[in-house]
């Protein structure tokens, strides 16, 4: 229902991935199993069921910080996770 949390959960990873050092907001980001896992279901959801107006409750939520870096391709982030 709120299409710029829509875009940022889908694309935030874009962006980091071009900036050329990993913060630490982004490697605190990945340790907060949470905001890992709300953003996970919205990615997931916003894929199969992008008009399904409750989406985040139907999808399992056990994703972890490593899953999202090597999703969009952080490579520091994996590795640094790793």
């Amino acid at each position: 229902m709120n299409p710029l949390y829509d875009y940022a959960s889908c694309n935030w990873g874009y962006h980091t991935r071009k900036t050329p050092n990993l913060s630490y907001d982004i490697m605190d980001f990945f340790d907060k199993l949470p905001q890992v896992e709300v953003l996970s279901q919205v990615l997931i959801a916003m894929k199969r069921y992008s008009g399904h107006s409750n989406y985040s409750q139907d999808f399992p939520s056990h994703s972890i910080g490593l899953h999202l870096s090597a999703y969009f391709g952080i490579m520091k982030a994996v590795k640094a996770l790793l």
